[in-house]
């Protein structure tokens, strides 16, 4: 198998736990955002244990640095993580804003600004 093929097999079974995980929140009615940061938290300290040397760098920015001497391509590599990561982010935000119903933050909007203060 080459790496595209390890790449695809390895995000179509994170897809299938990520919706696994979306229906295990949904049948236990919690926010499915939040079955998708415990997957995520899984995942990459499952990857971190078994120390995959992509998760070893996520988990530890510094050992990058070494990484980045060493080889060109690792600065485009970086770029490229720093981009997606950015790009997750907006899209978790953006599916967090689309689950929240304006009656739910009118109900909650008194202890959220307790909180926020």
């Amino acid at each position: 198998m080459n790496d595209l093929s390890v790449l695809l097999l390895f995000l179509s079974s994170l897809l299938l736990a990520l919706m696994a995980m979306r229906w295990l929140c949904d049948w236990l009615e919690q926010p499915s955002v939040l079955g998708e940061l415990v997957l995520g938290v899984i995942v990459g300290n499952v990857g971190f244990w078994f120390g995959l040397p992509l998760f070893a760098v996520l988990m530890n920015p510094e050992s990058a640095e070494t990484l980045v001497e060493t080889s060109p391509v690792a600065t485009h590599v970086a770029t490229i993580f720093a981009a997606l990561a950015e790009l997750g982010a907006i899209l978790l935000l953006f599916s967090a804003g689309l689950e929240t119903s304006v009656a739910k933050m009118k109900r909650v909007g008194g202890r959220a600004v307790l909180v926020a203060v």
